[in-house]
């Protein structure tokens, strides 16, 4: 009697357990159909997350219990995701971000030759004096 009674109570804690848990998966592709690498798919609220494969697949679970997920990657537009009951797997397709038209990479301008040039001082005695001259190592190594 104490064995079965044991075994039940077992078994109703693993299935309360495996049924409080969210486990969404789903893969993520862009308007073309083809499936991002990388993208980030997380709870809302929650900045922890998974990534997708390089096949756009991902799995992502909780303890918890979430009405949302959310979806995103570089130069395309978030998705938020209800998430509803009993529903195994998501098809998400991210749409691309019309806020990054252009992008314009400007470098600094390039140091003259002379001011690259590496100096080191030279110090020599003059009639009990410290003179320093500077030596422009360069010429001598002939850089």
């Amino acid at each position: 009697m104490l064995k079965t009674y044991l075994s039940l109570t077992a078994i109703v804690l693993c299935t309360s357990f495996c049924l409080s848990q969210d486990v969404i998966k789903g893969l993520v592709f862009d308007d073309k159909n083809i499936p991002i690498y990388n993208a980030h798919v997380y709870f809302a609220g929650i900045p922890i997350g998974v990534i997708t494969d390089e096949k756009g697949h991902f799995e992502l679970e909780s303890d918890h219990t979430f009405k949302s997920f959310e979806v995103s990657f570089v130069g395309m537009q978030t998705a938020k995701i209800a998430i509803v009951p009993n529903k195994a797997f998501y098809k998400i397709s991210l749409v691309e971000d019309s806020a990054l038209q252009e992008l314009v990479v400007v470098s600094k301008p390039k140091k003259t030759e002379e001011k690259r040039k590496p100096r080191l001082p030279n110090f020599t005695k003059d009639l009990g004096k410290q003179k320093k001259q500077w030596v422009d190592i360069g010429k001598d190594l002939s850089l």
